[in-house]
């Protein structure tokens, strides 16, 4: 009998490293696939573009903001800006890209003349490879929102300063596996926390204008059944993000528009991957990805206020320089991103 018991529990054990065996023949190792996913343009285009997302001061700190008056003639007494005390700003974003656009709803209030809280509502839609499988994926859905608020000083017409919070909601779905499928993740799981520090001043008919920030970011986990049919507890956290941006206004001799010009740039750390197996912790896996990424960016466009409190914009980001993980394969252009955004004071 113990030896018809030792035989059979054998079998199972021999039958269990052969179903595994199959299956890695079948898909891309787990640990292998996983580890450098953002390789790809396609890769690199979405992780430049969700930190836009959460933070679009990143590319344009006057999103959602109403441009400052024009700079006086000579001579001429300065033109006096729009109350803000007590005014809602609502808006449209849209950014563009092959592998991911992003349509959100920046929606603003002003408490006083240089405090106002701030909402974004981001939809997102993705088209990328799968991290674990390969396959060719999409998604479309509500992203990560983001809340915060901003404080303004200085003399608007001359040189003021901006500083602003963030905290970014894990409201996007973030789970990469569903009933035994692979899916992208339109969120991070993660509540994350921004700040940023602008500075601006008029120079002739030019707004000169600089801004650092960082995002810290925190984990986001769930647990899930994956494609190989073992359940998995998934703890995922984002590299960190420093982000940074110089650029300039000008104030075009036609009346009410601008054109724009920055340069733009952010340094990823590693995100991390923490896997728990619950019936193979011999699989388990906790590592950093091979995901770091530094981007510059060049940004141009126009803005024009068809009225006093109403405005668009319509540019272009459009990548200068990308350094990718220094273990990363296949490291291709990223895409090109449109921007289109309209904003309005009520």
């Amino acid at each position: 009998m113990k030896k018809h018991y030792m035989a059979t529990v054998g079998a199972i054990l021999v039958s269990l490293l052969l179903s595994i065996s199959t299956a890695e023949a079948q898909t891309p190792s787990m640990h292998e696939s996983g580890s450098s996913p953002q390789s790809t343009a396609g890769g690199a285009t979405v992780q430049s573009v969700t930190a836009v997302v959460s933070n679009p001061i990143v590319t344009n700190p006057t999103f959602s903001a109403i441009p400052a008056p024009p700079p006086a003639a000579p001579g001429a007494p300065p033109a006096a800006p729009s109350p803000l005390a007590g005014t809602t700003e609502v808006g449209f974003q849209s950014l563009y890209s092959t592998h991911m656009q992003v349509y959100s709803i920046p929606l603003s209030y002003a408490f006083t003349e240089n405090i106002k809280a701030e909402l974004s509502l981001p939809y997102v839609r993705k088209q990328l490879k799968g991290e674990y499988t390969g396959a060719d994926l999409t998604a479309s859905g509500l992203g990560d929102i983001t809340v915060g608020a901003k404080y303004r000083y200085g003399d608007i017409s001359r040189f003021q300063g901006m500083t602003s919070f963030y905290l970014k909601l894990p409201t996007g779905e973030n789970k990469q596996f569903e009933d035994r499928q692979e899916q992208l993740a339109l969120g991070t799981g993660s509540y994350d926390f921004i700040i940023n520090q602008s500075v601006t001043g008029f120079f002739g008919n030019f707004l000169v204008i600089a801004n650092v920030g960082y995002t810290f970011t925190t984990k986001g986990d769930y647990t899930e059944t994956n494609n190989w049919g073992a359940n998995v507890l998934y703890e995922n956290r984002a590299g960190n993000v420093f982000h940074y941006m110089v650029g300039a206004e000008y104030y075009t001799p036609v009346p009410k528009l601008v054109a724009y010009a920055n340069l733009a740039g952010i340094i990823m750390g590693h995100s991390h991957i923490k896997e728990s197996y619950r019936d193979l912790p011999f699989l388990n896996r906790d590592e950093d990805k091979r995901d770091s990424l530094k981007t510059l960016d060049l940004i141009v466009g126009l803005q024009y206020m068809f009225k006093e409190k109403m405005g668009f914009r319509l540019g272009m980001v459009v990548p200068a320089l990308t350094g990718y993980d220094p273990d990363a394969v296949d490291t291709q252009s990223r895409d090109w991103v449109f921007d289109f955004g309209f904003t309005g004071r009520f």
